[in-house]
């Protein structure tokens, strides 16, 4: 989209965006170059801390909310802290731009291409630039996930004292309790990536 003179370019709360600022052509519009269809990632690894209820590794064709997926125990869907994200891909032509969108991430992401770190993401949209990042052949793309801990209190407050990991100060009308459902956690994605031509 372009924006002339005059335009208003509106941001919701608590959200952010990119703007670029380019050169404009004899109707205004500015030069965008094209995106080639968006390219799913698929076939993803999951690495979970120890000692929190989650198995060590989890393999996802694609991410899901960690309260999601099958299999998982209460205390597994509950986790809270730092899951690991791990997928490999090709490309053809490093010379082109190459933009990842993540998509859906609750809470914040932190990325890395080739073991070097790109960027942290905290707020819509979660994309960022990876081009100089990104080689021609085979690529690592690792994303670390941290979510909130309201999950694991609410599974804790349902837990026997002893055996509680969290504890929270009770505030009337502001902490969840054990009855409450869980909230979506992790990378939900879908995580994409676009090459401009």
């Amino acid at each position: 989209m372009a924006w002339r003179n005059g335009d208003v370019l509106e941001i919701p709360p608590s959200r952010s965006v990119f703007v670029e600022f380019g050169t404009f052509g004899a109707l205004g519009e500015r030069t965008l170059p094209a995106l080639r269809t968006p390219h799913e990632l698929t076939d993803w690894t999951l690495s979970f801390p120890s000692g929190w209820g989650a198995p060590e590794k989890v393999a996802l064709e694609r991410p899901m909310s960690w309260t999601e997926i099958p299999g998982f125990t209460r205390e597994a869907k509950a986790f809270a802290g730092t899951v690991t994200y791990e997928v490999e891909f090709d490309c053809s032509d490093a010379s082109a731009p190459v933009e990842l969108d993540l998509g859906r991430v609750e809470s914040i992401a932190k990325v890395y291409v080739n073991d070097v770190s790109v960027r942290t993401l905290w707020c819509e949209p979660y994309a960022c630039d990876i081009t100089d990042f990104v080689k021609t052949g085979r690529n690592d793309l690792r994303i670390e996930v941290v979510n909130t801990w309201r999950n694991r209190v609410i599974f804790d407050l349902g837990q026997p004292v002893e055996k509680r990991q969290t504890w929270i100060l009770h505030r009337e009308g502001y902490n969840p309790s054990a009855n409450d459902p869980f909230v979506p956690a992790g990378l939900l994605g879908p995580v994409s990536l676009q090459v401009c031509k």
